[in-house]
This record gives C-alpha cells, sequence and structure tokens, in this order.
C-alpha cells in the first residue's frame, strides 16, 4: 500500500505493525472565519467550513478532528449533508461542487463548475440528487449524484442564498430577490406557485413544514408561512427583535439571533414555527458572549449554533425543537495563526516562519527544532534576508498602523534597526537583488481626509533612508514593434519569486526584474517558451511562479492546488508535487534540492523538486489561549516519524481503522528526531 499525505488535518499514513494508523493533528480552521456548519441526521459529526478552503469533519461525542478535507481553493462557504447522513455538499467562491464519502474521508465527485460563487445546496430526500444554485439566471442545478450528469435546470431567474426540498422530495422552494418565493415540481421542474413576499429584502432562509403543501420563510426579521396551493398567508409575518439564523430540519421551529445592549453578547432563541411564538414568551435562548457571529446547523428536530471564540475555536451548543434547556454539547479546538511567509537563509542553516499573530519563529534548519520565539509586534506581511545571510527583514501592519520594518540580528535575535515606512498599511516589503535597496508598498493617508493612498517607496537597506524611485526599464525590442501578449505578462510583483525576491517579466521579456527595475536573471528563448507552456498547463488561474536561483527550474502552482516544476533549460515538465491541500510555492533551497511549501493549515513542507515526493512537514499547533508565549511544534515525515515540542503529544491522535487514539500510544515507536532530521536535509 502506498504512503498517503492527508496534509490539511494535517494527516499522514505509513507502513507500522499497527494497521496503518494515522497521525492527526487537533487543530481548527486558519484565516478569517468559520463561514459554513452543518450536522449530521444523528448528531455524531459536525461539519465546518472556513475561508482556508477546508471542510474539517469532528466527532461530537469527544470533540476530535477526525479528519481534514480540501474542499475549495478559496472558502467552504455552503455544506449540505445528505438524509443518510453519510455524502457532504461543499460549495463556495471557487465554484465547483464537491462531493465527499464522510465515513472513508474522500471525495467522490465533482460537478462542473457554476457561473459564479456557489450559494445553495440541498440534497433531494432519496439522497441520490442534488440541487446548487449560484447568482446566475440559470436557476437552480439538479444533478443525478451517481452518473454526475445534469437531470436539468429548474427556473430562469437568480436565487437567492436558500432553496429546500420538500420532506417527500416532491416540491423545491427557491427564493428569488423581486422579493418572492418560487415553487417547482422536482420531477418536471414546472412552476406550482409563486408567493410573494412583502418588504424590499429578499428570502434568506426556506422550509417546507411537515409536508409539501405548506412553506415558510424569512428576510431576515419576519417570518410569514403560505398555504402552497393557494398562496394564502397561514402565518402572520411576524418581526422578531433579532434575525432569524435558521430553520430545523423539520420545519417546524427557527432560531432567531438577538443582541443584547450594545451588540457585544447575543442570544439565539428557538421559536416553536406553528405556533409564531411570542416576543414575552421566550423560551431558553443560547448566550454567545460577543467576539464572531454564531453559525446555525439544523438536523431533523435538533438545531445547533455554533459559537465562533478566538483563533476560530468553537463551541457548540445543541437544542432539541423549541423548547427545553440548551445544552452545550462541545468545544472544538481552534487553529494556529496562520503562516504568512517563510524563508531559508542562503546558507541553508536557519528557516524563518512570519505569521498573521506578529509571531516570528527561527529554526535550526539542520537539526529541525526551534531556536527563538520572537515577536514583530503586528502581522507579518513579509520576510527577506541579506545575501550574506546575517540580518533578517521584516514587514509587519499592526491593526491600525502605522506598518513597521524591522531589521534583526539572526544569531542574537535582536532588532538592529526599525522604521515605519507607510502610515497605515504595507502590503509587500523587499530587498534588491544586491541587498543594498529596501522596497515597500503599502498605504498612507491620502491629500483629503479621510481618503487613503496607496504608495510604493524604496529605501536604503543600510540607513533606512528613502532613495529615489529607480527609473523603469526600457521597454520593448530594438525595432520598437510592440510584443504581441504572454501570458507571463499577467503576472504582478508579489505573484512570482526568484528565491527571496519578487520578480516581475522585463518588458522586453529578456530579463526578470526585481522591484527596482534591476536585472536578476537573463531569460534565453527556451526558458520563456518553457514558462508560456507552464502558464498554459497551470489552468485558469496559475498560482505563484518560482525561479530557482540558477534559472535551471521554475515551478507554477496550477488552479487544482497542486504546484508543477519545468526544467526551464530543456522545456520539460518534470515532476508534480501535491498534497491534500492547495500548496504555494515559496522557495528552492540553494542546491535546488528541496522546494519549500506552504499549505492552507499554516505548514512548512520540504519536497523533493525531481520525484515530486514531500520529504518532510513542519507544523505550528494551536494554544487554546491565544495570548500565551509557548510555542508548541511538531515535525514529520511521510513515515510516520516525528519530534517536536515537549507537548507535541497533546496535540495529536492516532486513527487505527476507525477508532482515533491518545497521542502517546506510539510515541516510543515512532518518535524518531534523528530521521527526522535527515529527511528535512
Amino acid at each position: 500500500m502506498g504512503l498517503i499525505a492527508l496534509i490539511a488535518a494535517t494527516s499522514l499514513a505509513f507502513q507500522t505493525p499497527e494497521a496503518n494508523p494515522e497521525i492527526v493533528i487537533q487543530r481548527g480552521h486558519q484565516g478569517d472565519t468559520v463561514t459554513s456548519f452543518a450536522i449530521t441526521p444523528d448528531g455524531a459529526t459536525a461539519l465546518t467550513g472556513g475561508t482556508d478552503g477546508l471542510l474539517k469533519q469532528w466527532d461530537l461525542a469527544t470533540g476530535t478532528l477526525v479528519r481534514n478535507l480540501s474542499a475549495d481553493p478559496t472558502s467552504v462557504d455552503r455544506i449540505a449533508v445528505s438524509p443518510d447522513g453519510t455524502v457532504a455538499a461543499t460549495g463556495g467562491a471557487g465554484r465547483i461542487v464537491r462531493l465527499y464519502d464522510l465515513k472513508a474521508g474522500q471525495e467522490i465527485r465533482s460537478f462542473p463548475a457554476l457561473d459564479y460563487n456557489v450559494t445553495a445546496l440541498a440534497f433531494a430526500t432519496d439522497g441520490k440528487t442534488l440541487f446548487a444554485a449560484d447568482r446566475s439566471d440559470k436557476g437552480v442545478r439538479q444533478w443525478d449524484i451517481t452518473s454526475g450528469n445534469v437531470v436539468r435546470s429548474i427556473g430562469t431567474r437568480v436565487v437567492s442564498e436558500q432553496i429546500a426540498v420538500s420532506p417527500d422530495g416532491t416540491r423545491i422552494a427557491i427564493g428569488t430577490p423581486e422579493p418572492a418565493v418560487e415553487v417547482f415540481t422536482v420531477a418536471t421542474g414546472e412552476l406550482v406557485k409563486k408567493l410573494p413576499m412583502t418588504g424590499q429584502t429578499f428570502p434568506r432562509r426556506l422550509t417546507f413544514v411537515g409536508g409539501p403543501d405548506r412553506l415558510a420563510a424569512t428576510d431576515g426579521d419576519r417570518v410569514v408561512a403560505w398555504e402552497v396551493a393557494s398562496g394564502n398567508v397561514v402565518g402572520p409575518a411576524q418581526r422578531r427583535t433579532g434575525t432569524v439564523t435558521g430553520f430545523s430540519g423539520d420545519g417546524r421551529s427557527y432560531l432567531s439571533l438577538i443582541a443584547k445592549g450594545d451588540g457585544a453578547a447575543k442570544t439565539a432563541f428557538p421559536y416553536d414555527l406553528g405556533a409564531f411564538g411570542v416576543e414575552d414568551d421566550k423560551p431558553a435562548g443560547i448566550v454567545e458572549g460577543g467576539g464572531k457571529p454564531m453559525v446555525a446547523a439544523v438536523s431533523g428536530e435538533r438545531m445547533a449554533v455554533a459559537h465562533i471564540g478566538p483563533n476560530n475555536a468553537l463551541r457548540i451548543d445543541s437544542l432539541a425543537g423549541a423548547v427545553g434547556k440548551p445544552q452545550q454539547i462541545q468545544r472544538l479546538p481552534g487553529s494556529a495563526a496562520a503562516l504568512r511567509d517563510v524563508l531559508l537563509t542562503p546558507d541553508r542553516k536557519v528557516l524563518a516562519t512570519g505569521w498573521d499573530d506578529g509571531r516570528l519563529r527561527l529554526w535550526n534548519a539542520t537539526k529541525i527544532r526551534l531556536e527563538q520565539a520572537l515577536d514583530t509586534g503586528g502581522p507579518v506581511q513579509s520576510l527577506d534576508v541579506s545575501p550574506d545571510g546575517n540580518l533578517l527583514y521584516t514587514g509587519s501592519s499592526p491593526k491600525g498602523g502605522p506598518s513597521a520594518v524591522k531589521v534583526w540580528d539572526l544569531a542574537t535575535g535582536a532588532v538592529k534597526q526599525q522604521f515605519a515606512p507607510h502610515a497605515l498599511e504595507l502590503t509587500f516589503m523587499g530587498l534588491s537583488a544586491d541587498g543594498k535597496r529596501l522596497w515597500t508598498n503599502g498605504s498612507d493617508p491620502g491629500a483629503e481626509a479621510g481618503t487613503v493612498r496607496r504608495a510604493s517607496q524604496e529605501w536604503s537597506s543600510e540607513s533606512l533612508a528613502r532613495l529615489e524611485p529607480s527609473p523603469e526599464p526600457a521597454p520593448s525590442p530594438a525595432n520598437g514593434d510592440p510584443l504581441p501578449v504572454h501570458p507571463m505578462d499577467r503576472l504582478y510583483l508579489g505573484q512570482m519569486r526568484w528565491g527571496t525576491t519578487w520578480v516581475r517579466l522585463a518588458k522586453n521579456r529578456k530579463h526578470l526584474l526585481d522591484a527596482f527595475g534591476t536585472q536578476v536573471l537573463p531569460l534565453t528563448e527556451a526558458q520563456l517558451t518553457t514558462a508560456q507552456a507552464a502558464f498554459e498547463a497551470a489552468g485558469e488561474n496559475p498560482g505563484t511562479v518560482l525561479w530557482s536561483k540558477d534559472g535551471k527550474f521554475v515551478v507554477v502552482g496550477a488552479s487544482d492546488g497542486s504546484l508543477q516544476v519545468w526544467n526551464s533549460l530543456e522545456n520539460q515538465r518534470g515532476a508534480r508535487m501535491q498534497a491534500n491541500e492547495p500548496l504555494l510555492a515559496r522557495e528552492f533551497s540553494p542546491d535546488n534540492s528541496s522546494v519549500l511549501a506552504t499549505n492552507r493549515s499554516g505548514d512548512v513542507l520540504f519536497f523533493d523538486p525531481l520525484t515530486g515526493s514531500l520529504r518532510a512537514t513542519l507544523a505550528l499547533l494551536p494554544l487554546p489561549d491565544p495570548t500565551s508565549t509557548r510555542s508548541p511544534w511538531i515535525a514529520f515525515t511521510p513515515q510516520g516519524h516525528y519530534t517536536g515540542s515537549g507537548d507535541a503529544e497533546s496535540f495529536i491522535r492516532w486513527r487505527v481503522g476507525d477508532v482515533l487514539r491518545p497521542g502517546t500510544d506510539l510515541r516510543e515507536q515512532l518518535r524518531r528526531p534523528e530521521l527526522v532530521e535527515q529527511a528535512f536535509q
């Protein structure tokens, strides 16, 4: 059996006498927030999606992360679970709808891209049909799950954020922005009834009540119910003091999210839909202590609310229908900070990683251990290193500004110099190839009050004094004829890298230039041809391009999240580097023996560019308290050998078959620092 790399979890399968156990790192979503939440009908499993593009599967009985599934190149905004709880469908800004087998933890199939972001997903009651919608005028797509074929498109109007299927599977309700709800027959796609809503806001939630003949909808602060056949309103359009966040799966109750006082604390109250519960007769509610918004999920009579706390940690509360006391059912772990940049010093002895919470970590890249834990004071945007490898430059943007560039002595970890290049925000920072000039891009106050001006500046890397901007390089060939459009012309500074230096293509396409217009790498016709072939093969949205320092190799990120290596001198396609999450190429090692990449979970992955095989992974681990100064970490190989901080085992679980075992169970067998060190070399 081959090795399996489930880096997103992060989990890795390997050959051992213990029936191929997998290591699963317990951590939540990276990025801004959790964007979607669902529970299976039996209430045993929770699914969360986030802006990191991951679908996370949790065991609600233990609060354990079962696995991660890479679900979208951008974000997972919608999740639907099949009636039997075995299949999940996801969609988001990437426009692709994917199906997953929740028991096997594998993608079953994906459906053709929609025209816009996926806004709604729903399974038919038989579990064999999936409905999906976007904001186009093509209606709801109806797919046969087994064959993957489109059965039909239902409706021809722009669809709102919700669709609903009747309990018997015969009807589907679609929200439109008129605002109205249109009810169709699933078997034929024919319109049954159009139900207008009062007000100006389109329907945000829909549900059938008890069967196909009654329907309820909310525009956020009102709930209304109709008899479908007649179109008569059978329930008052009662206004809630809060926001209706979801209906229960059986259509008998709903949640209303009510803010208290200044809005810092919110309470989710369940109401009986048939009685249209009244404001002065509130049942017990679920209280949230502020922070990010709640996310609601429904399944049968059960309703659950996920409270998003610091570091995207989740507290899940459950309600059984519209009555009864709410019950806290689980706390799920949060994430480590998001990794923003990584570099390897020219002598390959120090690995530096910068994080969005301001953490700067310096690692011994030969012994694989944490040497220095530093703090930049704000979210790290960029890292760079002097040509001699003695000085580290960090660019960060504390909330509210000003930006900060700091120059660190790598040997001592001391700050030698610092300044604020931009009054508000810094987006990029980098050194010239010779290390003499520093380039920054960011924002400053505009000439008029309240306006913002984007600006690029050049500085002396030694004195940090402002310099005059470098002249633009001379354009085009000698004959002055314009060059035809080349795919690489789409790249802007910040997408293409040469070592640690951000570069762009010269207008004459004969060189790569740094931010100062300095030529850093001459390009032969063969190299340019290779780059064009690499772009065409990468798909619709190629990712970051990475050149080796000698120009022999170029790595291009494909639209599926993999990395493709090309021999640029011989125009030959090389190995493909893949993991269970989208990868971003960061840097070649000085001898081209390794490619450093990062994934959505904030790991640093070392790949062999000749074979495409993963050598080892370095991961920073989450902390329950985001203010803690601890730095738990783990490094591991595809064979399952690992090393890490003293408490690393408390952040992992071993999956043996369908059982998750404590992280200490295989410590004696697999904690092998010497083997991890060899892998990183």
